[in-house]
């Protein structure tokens, strides 16, 4: 609900191919340079992160409802690994029936950039705001800004119907459709964004390493207990 989801047979053959060509060369550009001992580790968490989208993104919470968890996946990744993550979890749900294969880049490119936005403003904000609120105001702040720009988008879609008194009809039926539209993306966002701050709350008080930008396990010293 939070994201745009293109559908296949939309675009032109020209974004379609232009799209999925700079999706290819962000993918390769996060990927390139990293030592093999830090590629491992980095492509583990990567897959596992991207594993837990699919699911999330699979399950769905009401008409046309689902989280996403891109923002967190940066929050959790970096920029780079987030993207990564959404980027395979949004290519694995279009191979698996979800729809979109030809939209790849452009679906790719939108919901990698969420978890980019989500790691970029958790940086900023987890300082004067604390771990959670930190991840509650980047979470708001990113999907809300994906939500608005997916109902813009809705918003302009041609509507048939033309002129006069049926036209008319139709357009009043679109103003209650993206009202209802609007008000889901409201539910998902505030859902998401609770989501998101429980997880990162959570893994800061067990395991901050595995937050971006978190301080690595402290080692133990000898006899202290495990």
């Amino acid at each position: 609900m939070s994201h745009l989801h293109v559908v296949d047979g939309v675009l032109p053959w020209w974004i379609v191919l232009s799209t999925l060509l700079l999706a290819c060369l962000v993918v390769a550009g996060i990927l390139r340079g990293r030592r093999e001992a830090e590629s491992v580790r980095f492509l583990a968490r990567t897959g596992v992160t991207a594993a837990a989208l699919i699911v999330t993104m699979s399950l769905p919470l009401g008409p046309g409802m689902h989280l996403s968890l891109a923002p967190l996946a940066g929050m959790m990744l970096g920029p780079g690994g987030g993207f990564l993550a959404a980027f395979l979890a949004n290519a694995s749900l279009a191979t698996l029936g979800h729809g979109g294969l030809t939209a790849l880049g452009v679906n790719g490119l939108f919901l990698g950039l969420q978890a980019v936005a989500g790691s970029l403003l958790f940086s900023l904000l987890r300082r004067p705001f604390g771990v959670r609120g930190g991840a509650v105001a980047a979470a708001v702040l990113t999907l809300g800004a994906a939500a608005a720009f997916a109902i813009g988008a809705l918003e302009a879609l041609p509507v048939e119907g033309g002129h006069g008194e049926e036209g008319h009809h139709h357009d009043h039926e679109g103003g209650w459709g993206l009202l209802v539209v609007a008000v889901l993306a409201v539910v998902a966002v505030a859902a998401e964004a609770a989501v998101t701050a429980a997880v990162i709350g959570f893994l800061a008080r067990v395991r901050s390493d595995l937050v971006h930008g978190g301080r690595a396990p402290r080692p133990r010293t000898s006899g202290e207990p495990a």
